[in-house]
This record gives structure tokens, sequence and C-alpha cells, in this order.
């Protein structure tokens, strides 16, 4: 049976566990960085956890702390931290739980009827308060979603959540039935000019 409506909420991952991997459609990357400065080179990178900060188990990206053994940066640091999904398959709509140390911007992508690739936003607030923004995306008429993500950085602390994403896949062309009616039509193009070849030679 194809499930068209999927549910991911991490309830069944254990607290600090990694949680980078693929979940039926969906794979997830988080990314916490050190840079030297805005601009600079990357010092030191890791990975979110799942966490219960929010209650149930749900994926935290929270900022590092400088090893002790690399010298200070020249630029001063810059701390950034990312939450990255991208489906394997079409997707018709989503929704998810998210939340953010400051203000924050969700990015979705996808393309459009015309096959054309779209960007789109959501800007969401953050209350300061541990609680989750539930945020809805739907694709465009006759398009489709492939994924989205949401970031931040500042030189103090920073951190990113998500939990309960839900999302539905797209429906796929049936290219069966258009390979099976082309077929047809060039079996009765055959059939017709071999008729009209008989034809035409007892005439």
């Amino acid at each position: 049976m194809d499930v068209s409506a999927i549910l991911i909420d991490f309830n069944n991952l254990s607290t600090g566990s990694a949680p980078d991997g693929t979940y039926f459609d969906a794979h997830i990357r988080t990314l916490v960085t050190i840079s030297d400065g805005p601009d600079g080179a990357i010092l030191q990178s890791g990975s979110g956890r799942i966490s219960s900060e929010y209650g149930n188990p749900g994926i935290f990206v929270s900022r590092m702390f400088l090893d002790p053994n690399i010298p200070p940066p020249e630029n001063g640091i810059i701390n950034r931290v990312l939450i990255d999904v991208g489906f394997s398959t079409r997707i018709n709509t989503f929704s998810v739980d998210v939340d953010s140390a400051y203000s924050s911007v969700l990015f979705y992508t996808g393309f459009d009827a015309s096959g054309q690739s779209i960007l789109g936003n959501i800007p969401f607030f953050s209350t300061h308060d541990w609680t989750y923004q539930h945020l809805e995306v739907a694709a465009p008429a006759g398009g489709y979603l492939t994924g989205f993500y949401f970031s931040q950085q500042d030189r103090g602390g920073v951190h990113v959540a998500m939990d309960n994403l839900d999302y539905t896949r797209a429906a796929v062309p049936d290219t069966t039935t258009t390979i099976s009616a082309l077929a047809i039509a060039v079996g009765s193009l055959a059939f017709m000019r071999r008729r009209l070849k008989r034809h035409s030679v007892t005439v």
C-alpha cells in the first residue's frame, strides 16, 4: 500500500544521538560551524543532536565552543547553525514545527508546473519561551517541493530546532498510460501504412 502522508516526530530516538540521516523520503542534515569572522575560514564544525529541550525529543542544533587548542580567530568568532531537509520524491505539502534563538527564515525549494525552479521563504520569530512555531508550505499548482532549510549566525549563542515533520507525496505523472497509448498509435500507423501499400500495389 502506498502511503502518501507521513509524519516524522523523532520520539523513538535517544536523547543525545545524532539526528542526521534518512527518514522515509526525507534526508536530514544538521551543521554547526565556527568561522573566523563572517567571511573567514571554518575553524571547527560539528552536528546537532536529539534533545528534549522542547519537551518531546526533537532536533536541536546549538553553537559549539572553540577547541582550546585552536588559536583565537583574528576577526572574532562567528557561530552558524543549520537544519537542511531534502526530499527524495516529489512533495505536495509539508508542515513542520520550528524555533530559533532569534528571528529566522525558512527557505523552501521546488519546481512549478512549467519546470522552473522556485525558492520561497517564510519568516518566523522567536518567542524566547522554548515553544515551537508551526509552519505550513504547499507546492504551486502542478508543481512540487524538493526540500527546505533554515539557519542562524551570530557571534554569541545561537540555536535552531525542529520537530513533527509532516508531509504528503505529490502525484507522479503516470507514464505507463502515455507509453501504452503511444505504442498503440505507432502500431496503428504501421498497420495503416501496410494497408495503403497493399492497396497501391493492387491498383
